[in-house]
C-alpha cells in the first residue's frame, strides 16, 4: 500500500476550519465530537510546528541574508539541545 502524503499546511488549516465548522454547527455523537477533536487538536500542533519553522526561516534571512539552512538548523538543533528542549 502506498505511503500517505503529509498534508501540505493550506490542505490542514482548511481540514481544521471544516473540523470547528462541524463541532459548532452540529451535535455530532460523542465519539464523533471525540474523534473529530482528537484530529483538530492534532492538525493545530502541526500547523502551529509549520508557522514557528516559517518564522524561524524569515528570522535567518532577515538577520543573515541568504544563510545556510542547514547549518542554521544544526545551530538551532544545538541551541535546543543546551536549553533542554
Amino acid at each position: 500500500m502506498p505511503e500517505k502524503k503529509p498534508m501540505e499546511f493550506e490542505e490542514q488549516l482548511n481540514r481544521l476550519r471544516e473540523i470547528t465548522d462541524q463541532l459548532e454547527k452540529g451535535q455530532p455523537s460523542l465519539e464523533r465530537g471525540l474523534s473529530l477533536y482528537k484530529e483538530g487538536v492534532g492538525l493545530a500542533r502541526d500547523c502551529r510546528r509549520i508557522l514557528e519553522e516559517a518564522e524561524h526561516a524569515v528570522h535567518l534571512y532577515a538577520e543573515d541574508g541568504l544563510k545556510d539552512f542547514v547549518r542554521a538548523d544544526e545551530e538551532r538543533e544545538a541551541q535546543e539541545t543546551d536549553l533542554g528542549l
